[in-house]
């Protein structure tokens, strides 16, 4: 047989070789193994085969050259179809077309219907009068088949754009997108793996991310942007990176980036600023080619502060030149709009202001410790695997778990369920049937409660070792129950106020206010706590320190044990320390303006010393009982 040229170009578009018309009762050619589709026209010789310059390049033969090894078949030969198919699409011409995925899919269904499938082999498609082009890449085989071909009830194609400049594939809009989850009454941030956030942290990412719900084109003549970024920020261990992943996952992120604040930090001159110029540069390549179609991606920074502080805090600082940068990339004059921040740290406060400002990390969202039902989505969370193996036994309640691990943050508890099992596992290591058998019982977990210590607050075993006796003396009872009803008053009120404080006379009586006070979060301070503090501004600092993160829970109880010890006062000659005794008095005394958080003191005096005048005049506190009713 020899080879001709198919003579009209139109003859492309069928991806078949052509014969005479005497081979019409032919439906399929092979030649040389493979397998083609076979049309038959008056145009071509009995001793003639028709073929496209893709049919010889792919089977290298040209124009003049005999076939030898042809065969001619009836029917199709024995073949199965493929169920997955991976196709390169490309233009021949350099004439912008717009497509949807469903209609090229529509198009690659009838043009490639029952046509055998080889890899390499590039077969032509005819929209609307412009020549598509796709390349075989992969398809799924069978070890026992030869031959395989596309059926267009079987076969899904895998589809990469080759030329996305010019051709403009436009993805399906989804009815329902994974964003719209939020707006279901039942959501909750349970169902995507963080527990303890819902409340008004769920509505405030409800009203945040509304506009991401609309298409593109609606938000422009809305004349509106979406939300660009968000900080994440609140005590170590509350779920700030589990938070992000999720987040970035429901916003519909499709390339998501974790990065590491001090990681981007270099010692030679520009090159912080190039790294932070890095994280973009996919981002704007992506916009810049396939525009309001291009993919979101998200950005996480860890611990954010180490490469964002206020700038001029430091005159030898290497972040001024970071922070500026990223504030050019967020919303400067070449800022893209398909890219979404989050930036997670401890210390907000710390962080330039022009970061946080509307147009840039715009919503604050504090992760603050979990409350009670808080905890019980936390533990149901990491003993999900335990429940469905039907390795948790019926005796736990994780009801009664949450309600003694008031102080413990998301790290905690998933510790906790963690020296559950290994205590389990070390109860029963005896044989090996007993660990193949092995089952969570409730012990186990309060083993493991004892075992883990809060870092933030007082754990409840501390608050009961303080409590040594109680005493029954009318006039220091009748001082307890109003100190009591006082605090219940305080937390349970609309009052604008956010600091109170009781003046009592013994760490038994304070341990006992505050295990009755049932506040979720308790914080005990006493002088020996800073004797490893060498200087009176450092032990200030950690005073500070210690009372601004017991600050972040929403209601808060700090017992201050012996102030005058803690100020390091000294009756003869009056002296104390100016910069602890100032650092308290302000946290007492001084109201928080504008937040929703509460936070009582518990201070212990001596009753055998009459420091009431040190109260006074200089942490600015009074006494309304005298001291000597309450001996």
């Amino acid at each position: 047989m020899k080879v001709v040229s198919i003579g009209n170009n139109t003859r492309a578009y069928t991806n078949a070789i052509y014969a005479s018309i005497d081979k019409q009762p032919y439906n399929y050619i092979d030649i040389n193994g493979h397998i083609f589709k076979l049309e038959c026209s008056h145009d071509f010789a009995t001793d003639e085969l028709g073929m496209g310059a893709i049919y010889r390049q792919f089977l290298n033969v040209s124009i003049g050259d005999s076939l030898d090894k042809v065969k001619w078949y009836t029917l199709m030969p024995q073949a199965l179809p493929t169920p997955n198919l991976s196709l390169e699409i490309y233009m021949t011409k350099k004439t912008k077309v717009e497509i949807t995925k469903e209609t090229l899919v529509k198009l690659l269904h009838k043009s490639l219907d029952n046509l055998f499938a080889h890899r390499g082999l590039t077969y032509v498609l005819d929209y609307l009068g412009t020549t598509l082009s796709c390349k075989i890449n992969k398809f799924v085989k069978y070890e026992d088949m030869k031959y395989y071909y596309i059926d267009r009830e079987i076969t899904n194609f895998s589809i990469e754009n080759c030329n996305p400049k010019y051709l403009v594939i436009e993805e399906p809009v989804e009815e329902v997108s994974s964003l719209a989850k939020i707006l279901d009454p039942d959501f909750s941030f349970e169902q995507i793996g963080v527990g303890g956030l819902d409340g008004s942290f769920l509505e405030d990412f409800r009203r945040t991310f509304a506009t991401r719900l609309l298409p593109a084109s609606i938000v422009k003549e809305m004349g509106i942007t979406n939300v660009k970024g968000l900080l994440l920020y609140g005590v170590p261990g509350c779920g700030k990176t589990r938070l992000a992943r999720a987040l970035s996952e429901l916003i519909g992120a499709g390339v998501t980036k974790v990065v590491n604040g001090p990681e981007c930090l270099d010692r030679y001159v520009g090159s912080s600023e190039q790294k932070i110029r890095d994280l973009f540069k996919d981002a704007e390549e992506d916009y810049k080619t396939n525009g309001d179609r291009a993919k979101l991606h998200v950005i996480i920074f860890d611990e954010i502060d180490a490469i964002c502080k206020s700038r001029g805090s430091n005159p030898n600082s290497l972040t001024d030149g970071v922070v500026n940068q990223l504030l050019t990339k967020i919303d400067g004059v070449d800022s893209t709009p398909n890219v979404f921040l989050i930036g997670m740290t401890n210390i907000p406060e710390v962080i330039d202001k022009a970061l946080t400002r509307p147009g840039r990390l715009e919503l604050k969202l504090e992760v603050g410790l979990p409350d009670y039902s808080g905890r019980i989505q936390i533990l149901n969370i990491h003993t999900k695997k335990l429940r469905e193996s039907s390795r948790l036994a019926k005796d736990v309640d994780l009801e009664e778990i949450a309600s003694i691990t008031a102080n413990y943050t998301g790290a905690e508890l998933e510790s906790i369920v963690k020296n559950a099992v290994s205590i389990a596992i070390l109860e029963n290591s005896e044989t090996k049937s007993k660990l193949e058998e092995i089952v969570i019982h409730q012990d186990y977990f309060k083993q493991a409660v004892a075992k883990v210590i809060p870092n933030f607050g007082v754990p409840d075993n501390l608050l009961d070792k303080m409590i040594i006796t109680t005493d029954d003396r009318d006039e220091v009872s009748s001082y307890m129950v109003d100190t009591y009803n006082s605090l219940v008053e305080f937390y349970s009120g609309d009052s604008i106020k956010t600091k109170s404080y009781s003046i009592l006379y013994s760490l038994n009586d304070a341990a006992t206010l505050a295990k009755q006070s049932n506040v979720g979060h308790i914080r005990y301070i006493c002088a020996k706590q800073l004797l490893h503090i060498q200087g009176d501004t450092a032990k200030a600092n950690e005073i500070n320190r210690l009372l601004t993160e017991s600050f972040k829970a929403p209601q808060s109880l700090v017992i201050i044990d012996a102030i005058d010890r803690v100020c390091e006062f000294i009756a003869n000659g009056r002296h104390f320390s100016s910069i602890i005794t100032h650092t308290l008095s302000t946290w007492l005394t001084t109201e928080e303006y504008g937040s929703t958080h509460k936070m009582a003191f518990l201070v212990v005096i001596d009753a055998n010393k009459k420091n009431n005048s040190f109260l006074e005049d200089y942490l600015g506190i009074k006494t309304e009982e005298d001291l000597d009713l309450l001996k």
